[in-house]
């Protein structure tokens, strides 16, 4: 009989979080990748929330010259965001690191990258994904970066010559997305100051929620580790 390794005793815990109708996700980098790109996503009918702990943090890949990039925080959508690449040939190959809070109900939050030809491929598409056990806690003006026991962060592939990126954001419930990594692209349409009581900013850095630690106007704490999922 094999012997348990450090890491096979690391993942046991984790495997009850996996739903029995669903893909065998276990805590990986590999697995935060396919979470990335749910294959469920594209398939008909009622899906089972996939609610899952937070993960121990992904390894950063950016430098500090490509930070640029986007918040959006319950902001919804008439029709899908568009950004252009500055470069008529297409962006570098880079991973852009996403950050992703949907709270106590999945979101259906899809990013498409276009190549020169014209043809299409997925980034992000996440349909089924709880991240808290509360609502979003930043319900004043405008709103900020929520709890960060509430958010999930990603790592995704942008190819190389990649002309465009599409958000589409769709869903009606609160959501929470970050995107770092957008230096090759024409960002100038996203406010710095945002317009509207939901949010779509410019954003340079990776700073953190400023609620943690901080109580609510109606005098409950803004980050309760309740509210975090185990």
């Amino acid at each position: 009989m094999k012997s348990l390794t450090k890491q096979n005793i690391l993942l046991i815990p984790l495997l009850i979080f996996t739903s029995c109708n669903s893909p065998d996700y276990t805590l990986s980098a590999i697995n935060t990748a396919e979470l990335a790109v749910d294959a469920r996503c594209s398939m008909d009918g009622p899906k089972d929330p996939q609610v899952l702990p937070k993960w121990a943090p992904l390894p950063l890949a950016l430098p500090d010259s490509c930070l640029k990039g986007i918040e959006i925080n319950d902001q919804a959508f008439a029709t899908p965001l568009t950004f252009n690449s500055l470069d008529p040939l297409g962006s570098q190959d880079r991973t852009l690191e996403l950050d992703y809070a949907t709270y106590l109900a999945p979101n259906n939050m899809k990013i498409t990258g276009v190549n020169a030809d014209g043809s299409t491929y997925l980034l992000f598409n996440s349909c089924v994904l709880q991240t808290w056990l509360l609502g979003n806690p930043s319900t004043t003006y405008p709103r900020v970066r929520p709890c960060e026991g509430s958010i999930r962060d990603f790592r995704l592939h942008l190819k190389g010559g990649t002309t465009a990126l599409i958000f589409e954001p769709t869903s009606d419930s609160p959501y929470y997305i970050r995107v770092l990594g957008l230096c090759d692209f024409d960002l100038s349409s996203v406010p710095v100051t945002p317009t509207r009581p939901a949010t779509l900013r410019l954003t340079t850095d990776r700073s953190t929620s400023p609620l943690e630690g901080t109580t609510l106007p109606n005098g409950k704490e803004a980050c309760p580790e309740s509210a975090n999922i185990q």
